[in-house]
């Protein structure tokens, strides 16, 4: 039961009568003051201490666990993200070794083309030398 300002008062009247002046005050202090039924105790704060600790243990599972799940969740779009890089890769790689047919195809036309204007250069070279020594051999027969 909680005391009232009232009873307190005549609990000091009444050892003041008894006790003297000073010793009601010094007995007064050593009372718990009004309401002290809602203070906490040393057994209430370690109670409330174990229960944050518990609490906090509980959230630092669960953080752990949704960390977990993140890590998770990240090592899977890797995963997606890489095959997804290889595919892209492969594909290039292919359009490259397309071009690079391709490459080879149009130089080694490009090769035969430049050896068949060579070949006929040369023919028309050699024909033009053979008509000059033709042309020389007559007429150095011919003034002779």
């Amino acid at each position: 039961m909680a005391i009232t300002e009232e009873a307190r008062h005549e609990l000091f009247q009444r050892f003041e009568e008894v006790f003297g002046h000073q010793v009601a005050v010094t007995f007064m202090e050593h009372l718990p003051p009004i309401g002290a039924v809602d203070l906490a105790t040393t057994a209430d704060v370690d109670e409330l201490g174990a229960n944050l600790r518990t609490e906090m243990a509980d959230l630092r599972g669960e953080l752990r666990g949704e960390m977990a799940d993140l890590r998770g969740d990240l090592r899977g779009e890797m995963a997606d993200l890489r095959m997804e890089m290889r595919t892209e890769f492969g594909a290039v790689r292919v359009e490259i070794a397309q071009l690079d047919t391709r490459f080879v195809e149009m130089f080694g036309s490009f090769k035969d083309e430049l050896h068949a204007e060579l070949r006929t250069a040369n023919r028309q070279v050699t024909l033009a030398l053979i008509a000059a020594i033709v042309t020389m051999v007559i007429a150095s027969v011919g003034m002779g």
